[in-house]
């Protein structure tokens, strides 16, 4: 069905597959232009499930595909717990932005430790544009240059991980949910990338 889907949209068109590194991808994956990887439950942000994104990131860039790295920061467990012990938020949007904005370090950076040429990363809180879609953060649009190699595990068995880029060191460490991006300072002509 996927094929043919992708015969029928034609070359100028492309196909991405949701989740679809994992499941069925001896069928999907050989048609799809990109796959998107989207954590939308607390089983997704997994320590486990990150480093196995991140080689999947890899092998979908080595196969010349994009990635799309989609974090529902509403499936971060600070924000159950917090909304558990708070009862019924009474502006739940409110609450999540203001998480949104707090958790923004560590979720940037388990996305640039996998990050790939053509791998793109969103973040919100649903679907919708009033769940933050349209929400701006001064952290996305800093100057980040290439990487200067891919990521490091601190120890061989740990769950910290490192990454240079020519304008930022990023640091995460999967167990204690915590992450330090270190932004260097660069020229203006610089762009993102």
């Amino acid at each position: 069905m996927m094929a043919s889907l992708k015969k029928k949209l034609g070359p100028d068109k492309i196909l991405l597959g949701n989740n679809a590194a994992d499941k069925m991808a001896r069928y999907v994956f050989p048609v799809v232009d990109a796959i998107m990887f989207e954590h939308y439950s607390p089983e997704l942000l997994r320590k486990e499930k990150l480093l196995q994104d991140w080689d999947e990131m890899l092998r979908i860039a080595k196969a010349g595909k994009a990635s799309i790295f989609r974090i529902g920061v509403e499936q971060d467990s600070k924000w159950i717990e917090n909304s558990a012990q708070k009862g019924t938020a009474h502006n739940k949007s409110e609450m999540i932005a203001d998480l949104a904005k707090e958790r923004l370090e560590f979720y940037l950076a388990c996305y640039l430790i996998g990050a790939q040429p053509y791998s793109y990363f969103q973040y919100g809180w649903g679907w919708d544009l009033s769940d933050g879609s349209l929400k701006s953060y001064p952290e996305l649009h800093k100057p980040l240059g290439a990487p200067k190699g891919p990521y490091t595990r601190t120890e061989p068995a740990g769950w910290q991980f490192t990454r240079e880029f020519a304008h930022a060191s990023v640091w995460v460490d999967l167990v204690n949910k915590q992450a330090r991006i270190s932004w260097r300072s660069s020229s203006p002509t610089t762009h993102s990338q």
